[in-house]
């Protein structure tokens, strides 16, 4: 226990090490500093909008926010930025926060009393849903003070943020809290964010829960070229089956109005094989594995067998109808029958094994 406390203030004291590194390089101490200071623009009064009408979803779930003192907050607008309390960005990043008021930082994620990451627990300024209209203030300007001096490092890194249009802008303090723009958030946590204007509405996407939903789609659509592979597999041979069992029976048909009869049936099965075919042929194959390409070229190969096969049976039946010899195609059936078998059994194996 002692070596793990030694440790994280060993990590601690490395860490302020680092910052005031950082701070000797902002402050002037380093190379281009005074460019820079020059070029920043100081703290100023400024007016933003309090706009409780926006609402922040975050994946699927509107956000409310609050201050430390549990009363609620809204973003501010501040020449065309939207802007939200570093509090709340830190409670939807899931991270730690801290502010230094001797350097004039805000820490989130890893700080000077906490350098180690550990979980966090559920932020009491960040709860799901949205705020009530009843509850909602109207939109209304107010006063607030830019803040370019106060420096937001992420993980010990020093943080820059810009608007759409690549310009930079600053921290800004309202109402004794820091607010940062809102694509920080989304930059932050590597996520997107979109813009609803008819919703007043600024989505940030949830990585995670997309990537659940992306990886359950594509089970989803693996389960339905499974689906339609067997599918065509199962009418395939039913097709073979139905047409094998009426041939096997034409012995049994006494008159030729019966083996007419029979012939005709034998044509609809004929008639389902080479709808088959066509429709493997058709089949789009963009989102197949190489796997799945694999059973379906061997399923065509017996769909396609399986429709020859069917073919000959019904030149078969209706030789039989017409009182004629049909033995001098005894060898193709059989050839065809085999060849029929072999790729049916290629086939069932490749689909099995999906």
């Amino acid at each position: 226990m002692r070596l793990k406390v030694k440790t994280n203030r060993r990590i601690a004291l490395l860490a302020a090490l680092l910052v005031m590194l950082s701070f000797a390089f902002a402050d002037g101490r380093g190379p281009g500093a005074a460019q820079a200071a020059d070029s920043a623009p100081q703290a100023s009064a400024i007016t933003v909008y309090v706009r409780p009408d926006f609402t922040i979803q975050v994946g699927d779930q509107i956000k409310r926010f609050y201050d430390a003192t549990g009363a609620p907050v809204f973003p501010v607008v501040y020449q065309g930025t939207t802007y939200l309390p570093v509090r709340a960005i830190s409670g939807l990043m899931g991270e730690n926060i801290e502010w230094d008021g001797r350097s004039r930082t805000v820490f989130i994620g890893k700080t000077l009393s906490t350098p180690v990451k550990t979980e966090m627990p559920p932020s009491p300024w960040v709860k799901d849903g949205d705020v009530s209209p009843d509850f909602r203030p109207p939109i209304q300007s107010a006063e607030a003070r830019l803040r370019p001096d106060i420096t937001i490092l992420y993980d010990f890194a020093v943080q820059r943020f810009s608007d759409v249009n690549g310009n930079e802008v600053y921290p800004i303090n309202y109402n004794g809290s820091v607010y940062l723009p809102i694509r920080a958030i989304s930059r932050l946590m590597g996520e997107t964010i979109e813009w609803d204007e008819a919703q007043k509405q600024i989505a940030i996407s949830d990585s995670e829960a997309e990537e659940a939903r992306r990886r359950m789609q594509e089970t989803e659509d693996w389960r339905e070229r499974i689906w339609l592979l067997k599918t065509a597999f199962s009418e395939t041979l039913a097709v073979h089956d139905e047409a094998t069992e009426k041939i096997a029976g034409l012995q049994e048909e006494d008159s030729a109005e019966q083996r007419t009869s029979l012939a005709i049936q034998i044509s609809d099965d004929a008639r389902g094989a080479s709808s088959i075919v066509a429709r493997l042929n058709r089949m789009q194959t963009t989102d197949f594995t190489e796997e799945e390409r694999d059973a379906l070229e061997k399923l065509l190969a017996f769909a396609v067998a399986s429709e020859r096969y069917v073919l000959i049976i019904e030149n078969i039946a209706y030789l039989a109808a017409a009182g004629e010899d049909y033995s001098m195609i005894a060898d193709t059936f059989l050839d065809l029958a085999l060849d029929a078998q072999l790729k049916k059994e290629i086939a069932e194996e490749a689909i099995d094994a999906l």
